[in-house]
């Protein structure tokens, strides 16, 4: 409910009283501009709640924003771009499952490595292997098709389909 008071220079004003989200302090506040701070001195310090990690790759210590720690699903984090990546590379700490578990381009020659689709050919490491029946256990040579990282996305997009 709204309630007026009296400012510095004699004049009403009519706002509401509300708790600092930092100090906690009541504050007064207008009703069409609520403040959650009581202050420009508490807005900034309640930025500087930091939690304290450690990099899941270094171990270096560091610290985050809470709402970043709430955020993370696998409570896993990185210092660096650098260390997130290694962590994401095979073998890494998070890693998707499917790395590594086997090695697709081995069931093929070197000049097996063509797009099925575009006949691309210039470098193998620009071709794909994809699964013919979307299942990533099943790895069978029949099941897998060789496809440029173009055509791959494209198919998966559903903009062109496998016949």
């Amino acid at each position: 409910m709204s309630q007026r008071k009296q400012d510095a220079n004699g004049d009403l004003r009519s706002g509401i009283f509300k708790q600092c989200k930092f100090c906690n302090t009541e504050f007064f506040t207008r009703k069409d501009q609520e403040k959650k701070f009581c202050s420009h001195k508490c807005s900034s310090e309640s930025r500087k709640k930091r939690l304290p990690v450690k990099c899941d790759t270094c171990d270096s210590p560091f610290e985050i924003i809470p709402k970043r720690y709430n955020k993370s699903k696998h409570k896993k984090f990185f210092c660096s771009k650098e260390c997130k990546l290694k962590a994401h590379r095979v073998g890494g700490s998070i890693a998707p499952e499917h790395y590594g578990s086997v090695a697709y381009r081995s069931l093929f020659e070197s000049h097996e490595l063509v797009c099925s689709r575009c006949g691309y050919n210039e470098f193998d490491c620009g071709i794909d292997i994809h699964h013919k029946n979307e299942n990533r256990n099943d790895n069978r040579k029949e099941n897998l098709i060789p496809l440029c990282s173009p055509c791959h996305r494209a198919l998966h997009k559903g903009i062109w389909i496998l016949t």
